[in-house]
């Protein structure tokens, strides 16, 4: 997840992200962008001073429309209507709910069933109840870190919250 930087620049940039829409203002916004930027003492080229979305990005693979037989992948974290890109009707928010129910269990189950390795030599860990390689006697991790997990569950919690998706939120609560 993107840090917010300051109030004043995340306006700035979201300002001059949106005029910039109009074709016939970029001379002038480029101008009023650099002026603002100035004001706040922050580099015209510095990375922050760049637009980038706050929401976070949840895709959902291969949703399938009823009405146009259409298949394509949907970004559900970043698009508030969820309608088919090839004919504009609305997707069934059951459907998106349960393939999102779908995907959070399959994440949890391949957290829990993931591999022990060691830290240092990077084998495999041959029984599940070792705090230690038998190889090197170092120290043995996991593969996937649990902060990843934490934040691909806190973008599907922002998009249960924001849709009132109450099963996928039960399921959440359940997991985390």
């Amino acid at each position: 997840r993107r840090e917010l930087q300051s109030v004043d620049l995340e306006f700035v940039n979201l300002l001059c992200y949106v005029m910039n829409f109009d074709k016939t203002m970029v001379d002038e916004v480029a101008s009023m962008r650099r002026g603002l930027l100035k004001l706040l003492n922050i580099p015209e080229f510095a990375p922050c001073s760049r637009y980038s979305n706050p929401a976070e990005s949840l895709v959902v693979r291969d949703m399938f429309c009823e009405t146009c037989y259409g298949v394509a992948d949907f970004d559900v974290g970043r698009n508030f209507a969820w309608d088919c890109v090839y004919c504009g009707n609305a997707l069934p928010k059951s459907c998106i709910e349960l393939r999102l129910v779908r995907e959070a269990q399959q994440m949890v189950l391949a957290y829990q069933l993931q591999d022990l390795r060691c830290r240092k030599c990077s084998l495999v860990a041959r029984d599940n109840m070792a705090q230690f390689c038998t190889s090197c006697s170092s120290s043995l991790e996991v593969n996937s870190a649990e902060k990843i997990l934490r934040a691909h569950s806190a973008a599907m919690r922002c998009v249960a919250d924001t849709h009132g998706l109450e099963l996928l939120s039960d399921i959440l609560d359940a997991f985390m």
